[in-house]
């Protein structure tokens, strides 16, 4: 073996091993909102199902809906105090949806033992409502112009 080789090998040898990667973090989505399919449009490439306008306008909001992050500061009592996005949509109806959600779910359980999980179905229950009245606000306005 070769002088070269064997520092090589001792190089090698020396060095730590690679760390694996860390594991993937787990990512908090917004509502699973499916448009209804409409009977004279074809299937739609990017969300699998057939769109009309309002299903649209459905999957442009919560693609928005993806980007923000608040934080919900609570009173003594439970009840909410005050929403901050912390990162923005880029779209400030969708941040204030977000808040919204956020409030109306801790009116509604405002005791701090409420387990996580029943939490963030409210909200997500509620920011698919939300989501749902916004485009349909969208839409109208649109039509009005």
């Amino acid at each position: 073996m070769s002088l070269l080789a064997f520092a090589l090998l001792a190089q090698a040898a020396a060095a730590p091993p690679t760390p694996p990667p860390p594991p993937p973090q787990p990512q908090i989505l917004p509502p699973l909102v499916r448009p209804v399919p409409s009977p004279d449009r074809p299937l739609g490439p990017d969300v699998g199902v057939g769109t009309d306008e309002l299903g649209e306008e459905i999957v442009i909001i919560a693609r928005k809906l993806r980007m923000v992050h608040v934080h919900l500061q609570r009173k003594a009592n439970g009840m909410p105090a005050s929403c901050t996005v912390l990162k923005t949509s880029g779209d400030d109806e969708v941040d204030q949806l977000t808040c919204q959600a956020a409030k109306t779910c801790a009116t509604r359980f405002p005791a701090r033992d409420t387990p996580a999980q029943q939490m963030i179905q409210c909200t997500k229950d509620e920011q698919a409502r939300l989501v749902e009245e916004l485009a349909e606000k969208r839409i109208e306005e649109e039509t009005a112009k």
